[in-house]
């Protein structure tokens, strides 16, 4: 009896881990996605550069909110924003931004999508930008 017993609840559990892995396959993420493809992470300009900005979001169903901002953290500073809302499943977000500094300048790019399921997806890269005149 011991033996049925002990059989049985490992056949359950089998059952049990099989229908949740079944359920994970039927069920890949949803989760929006953010590809940052200009600038790259590193990248280093001159002041009166124009930085072509590129970013790309999709999501499998719908988004929903995005954003995007550009900080110079050196200055602790927003030089770029562009947010909206948004019901396809791609938006690409490319803009011009003339990058004009005095100083030494580290930079960041932040770019935030959601989707209808309230799944956020977050990247950021930075990269530089060296003063007129300056190495």
């Amino acid at each position: 009896m011991k033996n049925k017993l002990v059989a049985l609840s490992l056949l359950a559990l089998s059952i049990v881990f099989v229908q949740c892995k079944k359920d994970d396959d039927e069920n890949p993420s949803t989760a929006p996605s953010v590809n940052i493809v200009s600038p790259t992470v590193g990248k280093t300009f001159m002041s009166m550069d124009t930085l072509a900005l590129e970013v790309i979001f999709t999501d499998p169903k719908e988004l929903h909110n995005y954003s995007v901002e550009i900080t110079n953290v050196s200055l602790d500073s927003v030089i770029y924003t562009n947010s909206g809302h948004e019901h396809g499943t791609e938006l690409i977000v490319q803009d011009s931004i003339k990058l004009m500094v005095s100083d030494h300048s580290d930079m960041l790019l932040k770019a935030t999508v959601t989707n209808h399921l309230d799944e956020i997806t977050k990247d950021s890269v930075s990269f530089h930008v060296h003063p007129m005149g300056g190495h």
